[in-house]
């Protein structure tokens, strides 16, 4: 809990951070009259006559008939999600890891609509606050996308540019909505364990098979071998007999 005159440098080192909103009598007095942002740190200040000030990085936030100031950091956030329990169209349970980088829009109406989706009645917003809001509508798309496909193609790193989409076009309506912008498409890696231990359980019987394959061609062959040996013999043998009876003095 943040009480009385406080200087916010140090929330604004902290990288989690996102947005700080703080009534101005805490910020300023008789001996502390305007504050400097840094180059990281916008502002958005509340007037006592119901009017909004944008202050921009590196600006001067004033006192003047000021009722709140928050302060949003304007340079991008990693926001990162794990979802479980996601079901392929094959019917194995998939796991998704999905890594987005957002910012929040420095304009007063794009302000106003992250101060009401994201903080209403907070003071402080971070990283996991954004992955909280936006987690029904990536889940929601994650769950399509994974519905949509088999598990094999689903962790093929091939398919990453159509997840990538498919979450970007979740996601747009939700950052627009709150003041929000992504800075790239997110990225999203599905894996499944139960499709793994299903392939591993299909290569062992498949090398079980070549085992037993080859060692029935090996066994033929060796017969192939005897029987053709024999054959030999008994050429040999006649032969022998057919001399002997030609020279019966020898």
């Amino acid at each position: 809990m943040i009480a009385g005159k406080f200087d916010p440098q140090q929330f604004f080192h902290r990288t989690e951070n996102v947005a700080l909103h703080v009534p101005a009598s805490e910020l300023f007095g008789l001996l502390k009259r305007t504050l400097d942002l840094p180059s990281q740190w916008a502002a958005l200040v509340a007037r006592t006559t119901g009017d909004h000030e944008v202050v921009r990085p590196g600006g001067s936030v004033g006192d003047d008939d000021a009722q709140s100031v928050m302060f949003i950091r304007v340079t991008p956030v990693d926001v990162n999600f794990d979802e479980s329990d996601l079901l392929s169209r094959d019917g194995f349970t998939c796991k998704a890891e999905v890594r987005a980088r957002l910012s929040v829009i420095p304009e007063r109406g794009e302000l106003l609509s992250f101060q009401k989706h994201l903080l209403g009645s907070r003071r402080v917003a971070q990283a996991e606050g954004l992955a909280s809001y936006l987690q029904p509508s990536l889940r929601a798309a994650l769950a399509r996308f994974a519905a949509e496909h088999d598990a094999a193609a689903l962790v093929d790193a091939r398919i990453s540019e159509a997840v990538s989409s498919a979450l970007a076009d979740a996601l747009e309506p939700a950052c627009f909505a709150a003041g929000l912008m992504l800075e790239r498409h997110p990225t999203g890696r599905f894996e499944s364990s139960s499709l793994r231990q299903v392939q591993q359980v299909q290569r062992t019987a498949a090398a079980r098979r070549a085992e037993h394959e080859a060692a029935r061609q090996l066994d033929d062959a060796l017969q192939k071998a005897r029987s053709e040996h024999v054959d030999q013999l008994a050429s040999l043998l006649t032969r022998l007999n057919e001399l002997a009876a030609a020279s019966p003095d020898v």
